[in-house]
């Protein structure tokens, strides 16, 4: 933040995460993991601990924020437990102010040549992630009942309808960049070819 405004803008939010990780923990049958050795946080991680002010807006309210209000309301939708519910929506009401204000200020921003360059290792990493498939539900399935084969890894992949599922996610992810004028991120991560999904045989083969 670069002046007070900023500063009680982002201690608001600070706030809003903070009640909506206490009302999730309340409805959890034990401590939420923090998981962070799972690729996911760990490329949150390196996000937080490197980018810049301009990257960080383009990455976590613009691009992160947009994509949990999608998968908030998706649960929230299908969810069958009436006070997690509320909270469900609650949250989602405060994710959208997060998102907005994010979309005000990267619209004020520009990234410079090094910045650039950082969001788009960035998005390269993120995007592999979702094109690649559900890989952490495929590990922790085979962590459960043992080892798989690639025949069966592939079957589970056909039935998590995991291209499908990474079309859908990455058609989103794209429309939230280009809502912010970042054509030119879009061109460049097209170059590297992390807009299509694996079919169910490719993200078998690239799980470990």
């Amino acid at each position: 933040a670069n002046n007070l405004e900023e500063r009680m803008l982002y201690s608001l939010f600070a706030a809003d995460e903070a009640q909506h990780l206490f009302w999730v923990s309340s409805h959890m049958p034990g401590p939420i993991s923090q998981g962070t050795q799972k690729p996911f946080f760990q490329l949150l991680s390196s996000i937080i601990e490197d980018g810049s002010k301009a990257s960080l807006t383009c990455l976590i309210q613009v691009l992160l924020e947009g994509w949990g209000i999608n998968h908030y309301l998706s649960i929230a939708q299908d969810c069958q437990n009436g006070g997690l519910k509320t909270y469900l929506q609650k949250i989602l009401k405060d994710e959208s102010l997060h998102h907005g204000s994010g979309l005000m200020l990267w619209n004020q921003l520009s990234l410079n040549s090094q910045e650039e360059h950082f969001t788009i290792e960035m998005l390269v990493r993120l995007f592999e992630m979702v094109q690649t498939g559900p890989q952490m539900i495929v590990t922790n399935i085979e962590q459960s009942f043992g080892h798989l084969s690639f025949s069966q890894k592939t079957t589970i992949f056909e039935e998590l309808k995991c291209e499908e599922q990474s079309n859908n996610r990455i058609t989103l992810l794209k429309s939230l960049l280009g809502q912010n004028h970042a054509n030119k991120l879009l061109s460049r991560l097209d170059e590297r070819g992390i807009f299509r999904a694996y079919s169910a045989t490719e993200c078998a083969r690239y799980h470990v």
